[in-house]
């Protein structure tokens, strides 16, 4: 909903400044209140992640992994049911789309996989 709020009133600044201000002012108060209400929100499910000692753990091994943050850890335990229902390295990254398949169209086999930049 923020993103909802803001993308559009900055692009009617962009075309009518006037306009752009007078619905932005209006939509001040709204963006505060989703503002807040996300805080909330956020700090329920810390405070919940932190209070369960197996949530606790997923948590804590989920974000020691690099570019993995606290929205990606929490969306990653929840959609896997906390590793319940994929426990397989291979099915998560198949199911993360990270997974560099070939592709085929028809008879044709010429398509090459996505290489991965070596580190």
């Amino acid at each position: 909903m923020k993103k909802a709020l803001t993308v559009p009133v900055k692009e009617i600044k962009s075309f009518d400044r006037a306009g752009g201000k007078v619905i932005e002012e209006i939509c001040k108060g709204t963006l505060r209140h989703i503002a807040k209400d996300l805080e909330a929100v956020e700090k329920l499910i810390l405070d919940t992640i932190k209070s369960d000692s197996n949530l606790k753990r997923l948590f804590q091994v989920s974000t020691s992994v690099s570019g993995i943050g606290t929205v990606t850890a929490i969306e990653v335990i929840i959609s896997t049911n906390e590793f319940k229902n994929i426990r397989d390295a291979k099915k998560f990254a198949c199911y993360a789309g990270i997974v560099p398949f070939e592709h085929y169209s028809g008879t044709s086999t010429s398509w090459k996989t996505a290489s991965l930049p070596q580190s």
